[in-house]
């Protein structure tokens, strides 16, 4: 198979330790150098500056319970990361042992056989500016600044429609989402403001609120959920599906559905509307 990262690592993660194996592959050459470092913050700054010696370019890691966290936090800005579902590594075919972890990861990433799953952000105490920040220009500031395109033109035919994707997490908070939640409650509220404003001008403005909806990115959310529960994946999807009152998953198509409606001229008289489309999650 072919070499996407000839100049990789594979980790460890324990409590106490990070058993790290970079692999180094030249032609059809590959050569393996294994070190263990604590896991205080200076032996992760040991493992930070070994890597960056060694020219590594990638580095693998699974998703064991919460130790992975601080080594991400000391690597993310030097490497690219690549946080794999434990299920997922083991569910690959191929034999290894546990004192060779580091090895298979190493291998496994090499040939970009393992996917990263969903690297939730921080917690308040640990979360930068730089990371809030980032979240709200993506999911506010984006809606701001594609309304203030559109809207002299909207306002120039004396007509249009502006329909903002919320989210359920836009009404009720959850842990760990500070800067997400933040900016999915903000649209809504950027949306009731525009519905007022705009009003006079035959313009309405509503929200769609998507519950858990079958993507391809939502299934890493719900890997890296698994893998902090100690769950499979799918006892991960099982829990989601159950706290749906239908006890079935959103589709793009149920989405598209309601963004259709409410851009046709039957939802000409409903403005400053927020619309869940989430099974029954939100009920309000």
């Amino acid at each position: 198979m072919e070499v996407l990262y000839p100049r990789c690592a594979g980790l460890d993660v324990h409590a106490k330790t990070v058993v790290a194996c970079v692999r180094l592959a030249s032609g059809t050459k590959v050569t393996y150098e294994h070190r263990t470092f604590a896991t205080s913050t200076g032996g992760l700054l040991e493992l930070d500056e070994w890597l960056t010696a060694q020219a590594v370019t990638h580095v693998g890691m699974e998703a064991t319970g919460v130790y992975w966290k601080p080594v991400w936090h000391v690597l993310e800005d030097h490497f690219t990361l690549v946080l794999a579902n434990a299920m997922h590594i083991r569910n690959i075919p191929g034999r290894k042992s546990d004192k060779n972890d580091a090895t298979w990861i190493a291998d496994l990433l090499a040939l970009g056989l393992i996917r990263s799953s969903f690297v939730p952000p921080a917690p308040i105490q640990d979360l930068t500016e730089e990371e809030f920040d980032r979240v709200l220009d993506i999911n506010l500031r984006g809606v701001f600044l594609t309304t203030r395109a559109v809207v002299p033109h909207l306002i120039t035919q004396k007509s249009g429609r502006i329909i903002n994707v919320s989210s359920i997490v836009g009404q009720t908070g959850f842990a760990m989402i500070v800067p997400y939640a933040a900016s999915k409650f903000a649209v809504i509220g950027v949306t009731q403001c525009l519905a007022h404003e705009l009003a006079p001008y035959g313009i309405t403005a509503n929200n769609v609120c998507p519950g858990i909806v079958e993507t391809a990115l939502h299934s890493r959310v719900v890997e890296q959920f698994s893998a902090m529960q100690g769950q499979t994946v799918e006892e991960g999807w099982d829990y989601f599906r159950n706290r749906i009152p239908l006890h079935r998953f959103q589709t793009p198509r149920d989405l598209g559905e309601m963004v259709a409606f409410l851009a046709s001229d039957r939802a000409q008289n409903i403005t400053g509307a927020t619309f869940n489309v989430d099974g029954g999650w939100e009920m309000h």
